[in-house]
């Protein structure tokens, strides 16, 4: 999922433009087709790779519309009860609130690379993995205005092109963790394949930076989540279908399979953890990277987890896809179970259980 080439955008591609003349025919699938309810899912389309999504005051979603090979990236608001949809980042009015202190200049509108998202604690601050120029965690300023949420870009921590970032979640006192999910280059893609561990969880603090968290290392480490007071880590480990609990010091880490393939991971509102993923394997998955127009046809599901007993409870799948499918994450809002998709034009919503 990742290589250094800035035509390319992103790099989600890494692993398909490592394994696709391999294992081409492994990867091929045929896109959804049509936009209507089906099966209990109701789709809403026009959207571009909607990988990652985060709740907001108003009714508003925000969503990470992950780059193509044809095109950058995207921050954009949705507003479910009426349709509405804004370009939050970049847009005509792209700005940074705080230029003269940053450690980085503003990602190239051009080349911006979303991939995970998060909220900080106090709605102020959102958190942008962001692959696109740069390996970074960007950090961007919530406002609003009459339209509703604005996005105003502030700072961001810049790591290394040798690794491949995949999710964050704030912590308190202004820190976040983020997930190594791979090295740079094709050996680091086939050691996700052969079931190796291909990275780790990043902790970082404006006092100390980042630094590894101590036995973290996992088979590629995709989405993250953490406890309230920021002392236990949830993170799905994409490679063996599991979700792993740990203290951020390391201890105590325990392990739940969930029999698919999980990918981003939110809170509901009870108090436990919403895994959304894929029920195929990288080989499979490489197929939805890059579908400009229709749905991604992979089987999915979606499993709500209990963060001390790590009890698992499937709550959705649709295996074969039939109106939405790649699904990367699941966020609860009311009564309603929103999904995105990595790959494809399309959100959905399903009943929550």
């Amino acid at each position: 999922m990742k290589i250094r080439d800035d035509a390319l955008r992103t790099r989600p591609l890494l692993l398909a433009l490592a394994l696709w003349p391999l294992f081409s025919a492994c990867a091929s699938h045929q896109p959804l087709s049509g936009c209507d309810a089906a099966d209990g899912v109701t789709p809403i389309c026009g959207f571009q790779n909607p990988e990652d999504l985060v709740s907001l005051a108003d009714d508003w979603l925000l969503i990470s519309q992950m780059s193509r090979s044809d095109a950058a990236g995207s921050l954009v608001a949705f507003r479910p009860p009426d349709g509405s949809r804004r370009v939050l980042w970049p847009n005509d009015e792209t700005a940074s609130t705080n230029a003269t202190k940053a450690a980085c200049e503003p990602p190239s509108p051009g080349q911006f690379g979303p991939h995970g998202i998060d909220l900080a604690q106090d709605g102020q601050m959102l958190l942008v993995v962001n692959h696109g120029g740069r390996e970074a965690v960007e950090r961007f300023r919530i406002g609003q205005n009459a339209d509703g949420p604005t996005l105003a870009w502030e700072d961001c921590v810049p790591f290394g092109d040798e690794v491949m970032l995949n999710d964050v979640a704030s912590l308190p006192g202004g820190g976040f963790v983020v997930t190594e999910m791979m090295g740079s280059g094709t050996f680091a893609a086939l050691g996700l394949v052969f079931g190796r561990n291909t990275g780790k969880v990043w902790h970082w603090t404006p006092e100390a930076g980042a630094r590894p968290v101590p036995g973290s290392e996992a088979r590629g480490p995709n989405g993250i989540a953490a406890s309230a007071d920021g002392t236990t880590l949830f993170i799905a480990e994409w490679g063996s279908a599991n979700l792993i609990r740990i203290g951020l010091d390391g201890g105590g880490r325990a392990a739940a399979a969930l029999g698919f393939h999980p990918d981003n991971l939110s809170w509901t509102a009870d108090g436990r953890i919403l895994a959304g993923g894929q029920l195929v394997g990288p080989l499979e998955a490489t197929g939805c990277f890059d579908v400009p127009e229709g749905g991604c046809s992979l089987g999915s599901a979606a499993a709500i987890i209990h963060p001390t007993t790590l009890l698992v409870e499937r709550v959705w799948t649709q295996d074969p896809a039939t109106v939405a499918g790649g699904i990367s994450a699941a966020l609860e809002r009311g009564d309603t179970i929103w999904l995105g998709a990595y790959g494809g034009d399309r959100i959905a919503r399903i009943p929550a259980p």
